[in-house]
């Protein structure tokens, strides 16, 4: 019967523990996962910050109600615009043909007042029948 082969003196300790446990990394690596750490780090308060800057930035988001078609002259468009009371924020309306060209557009400007939702019925004259209307873009001014 054969007898189990003898630990070396030699490697009986260090590598034994190395072999059971992995090697301690090399200084050179514990300053790169350091400096990875770092920069992670870094990067999620970067993000953190870029969050709570967006979300404390001005709105206008704007929301069709309904329009209507007043013939080849023009539609009347009904939209609520949802702001911060204290700001001004400027719209551009459009009213589209059946083939979603423009034949109409309007810039609609609502002031600083004390509602946060504030409710618009604005004429887009156009210069083709119109088939329908939109809030292409709402912006607060600065």
């Amino acid at each position: 019967m054969p007898t189990p082969p003898s630990p070396s003196p030699a490697a009986s300790g260090g590598d034994r523990l190395a072999e059971r446990y992995g090697r301690v990394p090399s200084p050179g690596r514990r300053r790169a996962l350091r400096a990875a750490a770092v920069l992670g780090g870094l990067l999620a308060v970067a993000y953190l910050v870029w969050v709570a800057l967006a979300s404390t930035a001005e709105r206008a988001e704007p929301t069709v109600i309904s329009y209507r078609v007043l013939g080849d002259s023009g539609v009347e468009l009904r939209y609520t615009l949802a702001k911060d009371p204290g700001s001004t924020v400027h719209c551009v309306l459009q009213a589209l043909d059946a083939r979603h060209a423009e034949v109409g557009v309007v810039e609609d400007v609502t002031g600083p007042g004390t509602e946060d939702l504030v409710d618009h019925t604005t004429l887009i004259r156009t210069t083709g029948r119109p088939v329908t209307a939109v809030v292409r873009t709402c912006s607060v001014v600065p």
